[in-house]
């Protein structure tokens, strides 16, 4: 799984994400500096009132960070990097993202905050979390299952040498020279952390904040209820049940896909059976329906994603993995 080298400390709420997507289409093409005050301008207003309402305080935007977000979703493969248009994997989010959370963003006036995200978002991003920087987040969960609460300092601590390992382990496996050159830079980021350099872009406290605000988001850890609005952390009864089933921040890509929606489902405490064949012939042929009628096209690996995340989600849940179909 690979690490995320674009991280700024202002990529914190992944509603801003779902925003994004809402204000953007398949068929979309426009700026990044457009976007990102469209992105402000559907935020303004009504995210102090969010936020308050959310379980974490912290990552207001403004017109200088709201283009993070953009990058965020650019580099998690929601959208293009140069139309900013969506991807294929933007269309599985788009068909999550709920009516009223529609309206509370650009239509008529609702309650909805789209910063507290549902099951069905939180299944979503811990996928694309899992599968873009697994590394960081299971290596800084198995290390700080101990305490009950810790502040992001003690978390930063941990950054340097998971950009060390990691940049060991691509560097003993490379075939190419970017790829050698890939590992070397994550090697040098966490000597770079490791001193301290108040001139690198990226120091250990900025690319931790991210990491900790998404899996408060992800319902994964929690903030004090009076510390809402600080950097401090706590550990719940999700937090153990992650680092008992994601306890290998090595581990294969494929396994994501061999037993993701089982290991979710003991992680939020859904009680659910396993899929039988009927079931899954039967969504992957009502989602392939779906979202060809929405795009005009769809692929096995999206049908397959919110389909499985649609299972774990419905009233009787059902586990189905996305390597079953």
């Amino acid at each position: 799984m690979n690490l995320t080298e674009f991280v700024t400390a202002f990529q914190q709420r992944l509603g801003f994400v779902n925003i994004l997507i809402l204000l953007t289409s398949p068929e979309s093409f426009t700026s990044h500096e457009l976007l990102s005050q469209r992105l402000y301008d559907a935020a303004k207003e009504k995210q102090e009132k969010w936020l308050t309402q959310a379980r974490s305080n912290t990552g207001h935007i403004t017109p200088g960070t709201s283009g993070d977000i953009i990058d965020w979703a650019v580099s998690w493969g929601l959208l293009f990097p140069s139309t900013f248009s969506w991807t294929t994997t933007a269309r599985i989010l788009d068909h999550l993202i709920s009516d009223e959370e529609y309206n509370s963003v650009i239509g008529e006036d609702s309650d909805y905050n789209p910063l507290s995200l549902s099951m069905k978002e939180k299944l979503f991003y811990l996928y694309i979390c899992l599968k873009e920087d697994g590394a960081s987040l299971v290596y800084l969960l198995n290390n700080l299952i101990s305490p009950d609460t810790w502040s992001r300092q003690t978390a930063a601590n941990l950054l340097p040498d998971i950009y060390e390992k990691y940049g060991e382990l691509l560097k003993s496996s490379v075939e190419s020279l970017s790829e050698i050159s890939s590992a070397q830079t994550l090697i040098e980021f966490a000597e770079q952390m490791r001193k301290g350099r108040k001139n690198v872009v990226g120091t250990k406290e900025l690319r931790v904040t991210p990491r900790l605000e998404q899996l408060v988001d992800l319902g994964i850890i929690d903030k004090p209820p009076k510390k809402r609005d600080k950097y401090v952390y706590v550990r719940t009864e999700f937090t153990k049940r992650f680092a008992e089933q994601f306890d290998n921040w090595l581990e294969p890509e494929e396994k994501l896909d061999s037993c993701f929606f089982k290991r979710c489902a003991y992680t939020y405490g859904i009680k659910a059976t396993e899929a039988e064949e009927r079931d899954i012939i039967l969504t992957l042929l009502r989602n392939y329906e779906k979202l060809v009628a929405a795009y005009g096209i769809a692929g096995i690996d999206e049908v397959a994603l919110l389909s499985s995340i649609e299972y774990l989600c419905s009233p009787k849940p059902i586990i189905m993995e996305t390597d079953q179909f």
